[in-house]
């Protein structure tokens, strides 16, 4: 539910979605299509989002998209699974709309 409705959010303002919860379906859904932008959150089936995140940093095609882990699961317990990047925001469900579209155009104007 929280997928579509961040989906829906996201179509509204103009952004083409892309939508796996499988993480390993995510990272092969990034190297096809080469997104601006991917949202992950911790809990993925499959593999975990940092996970998904350590497959793209090691493929050079989406070395440099930016991500946003959007997850219930406090980013405190896993943000140090994840190395210091500045490509990488973390944020917290329930989703605050505002700062996710804040934090996406931050991201996506920033040079790769």
């Amino acid at each position: 539910m929280n997928l579509e409705i961040v989906s829906d959010f996201l179509v509204e303002r103009g952004h083409a979605v892309v939508r796996s919860t499988e993480g390993s379906r995510a990272a092969a859904l990034a190297v096809e299509q080469a997104p601006d932008l991917a949202l992950l959150d911790y809990n993925m089936l499959g593999i975990r989002g940092t996970e998904v995140l350590t497959q793209l940093r090691a493929r050079p095609e989406t070395r440099g998209i930016p991500v946003v882990f959007l997850s219930g699961t406090s980013a405190l317990r896993y943000a140090s699974e994840v190395p210091p990047d500045r490509n990488v925001r973390f944020l917290q469900k329930p989703v605050d709309f505002t700062l996710l579209a804040n934090t996406i155009e931050d991201l996506t104007r920033q040079p790769r």
